[in-house]
Formats: structure tokens, sequence, C-alpha cells
């Protein structure tokens, strides 16, 4: 080690970093998960909040169904 370069030393620290990782049952990548549901969700919900600024004299229902399915109108306002 004592003749290696800078850049050699840095490199082998990651390798030894990233393999002691992968032992630990560690990620060594950052991964995303996307709920595409749920972003679609969140995308009506802008719309219809969106709207509601512009017309005033209508009411939401933004309570959610049983099922978790975010299906609107069960309230009957409108």
């Amino acid at each position: 080690m004592d003749s290696a370069s800078y850049a050699q030393l840095v490199f082998g620290a990651a390798i030894m970093t990233d393999k002691a990782r992968l032992l630990a049952g560690e990620p060594t990548e950052i991964h995303a998960n996307l709920n595409l549901h749920a972003v679609a969700m969140l995308d009506k919900l802008a719309s219809m909040l969106g709207q509601s600024l512009i017309d005033e004299q209508k009411t939401i229902d933004i309570t959610p169904t049983q099922d978790g399915s975010g299906n609107q109108g069960k309230g009957g306002h409108g």
C-alpha cells in the first residue's frame, strides 16, 4: 500500500466498502420504487383541488372509499 497511488487507494477502498455492504446484506445501489396508482390518485386529487379554486360553488368529496380505491362521489355533495 505504500507504493499505491491515491487513486488506487480510493478505488480499492470503494471496492472494499461495496463488498462489505454486500456481505452485510445492505444495498450497494439506490433504487426508487414508484406506486403508479398512488401517483395517479394524487394527480386526480390535485386536478380536483385545482378545479375547486376555479369553481367556488362546488364542494368536492375527497373521502376515501372502504376499498381504498379513492373513487369519489359517494358523499352526494355537489
